[in-house]
């Protein structure tokens, strides 16, 4: 598999997995983002990576969410309590090694991916998604999260430029097509909004 859509996901594995390895002994239970603690968060930013290894595992012939920015406009509609569940439960699945276990997620799921047609349907949290519609977003996921982390921790590990570059604008065409431009317009140009306002789905 080859493309910019690839290529980001890989590359902000590899620096999620590169930012986890900053991580101190002792930070591991300092406050991460809302109810996580650190480990907590990058457990959860984990999961960015394991989903879709578990996504591969089942595939489907009914495509149910057409793409990218259907997906992120549905997420609002989970269960915030559900999520912050999820994020600890995969906490203390990062086991005695969380540095080893996220390193080793970030080699073994992009070489996983390369080796599927990105038209592959695959059945995810949404219904059926294509690979290459499901795989940008869990770019925004390791690159949204491993900000969070990089802010926890106090670490100056910059994410890629390149996928940086395309998460910004596809929650710009996101919050575009949940009619919240607006919003967004004034976030980035640095004017106070509310979290309610400017969030399109839950930590």
């Amino acid at each position: 598999m080859q493309g910019t859509f690839f290529d980001d996901f890989e590359a902000a594995a590899h620096w999620v997995a590169a930012l986890a390895n900053t991580i101190g002994n002792d930070q591991w239970e300092m406050p991460g983002l809302g109810v996580w603690d650190v480990r907590s968060l990058l457990g959860h930013t984990s999961r960015a990576l394991v989903t879709v290894e578990e996504y591969l595992a089942r595939p489907c012939d009914t495509i149910d969410c057409p793409s990218t920015i259907d997906y992120l406009s549905g997420a609002s509609r989970v269960d915030p309590s559900v999520i912050a569940a999820r994020g600890r439960d995969a906490g203390l699945a990062l086991g005695s090694d969380p540095r080893a276990y996220v390193r080793e997620l970030s080699v073994r799921v992009p070489a996983l991916v390369r080796e599927n047609d990105p038209d592959v349907v695959i059945t995810t949290i949404a219904g059926g998604m294509t690979l290459s519609s499901y795989l940008p977003t869990r770019t925004v996921e390791l690159i949204v999260h491993g900000c969070d982390l990089t802010r926890a921790i106090d670490a100056h590990v910059d994410p890629p430029l390149g996928a940086l570059r395309s998460v910004v604008h596809l929650l710009a065409d996101t919050y575009l097509a949940t009619g919240r431009g607006v919003s967004f317009c004034l976030a980035i140009a640095g004017r106070q909004i509310s979290s309610h306002d400017l969030g399109i789905w839950p930590s």
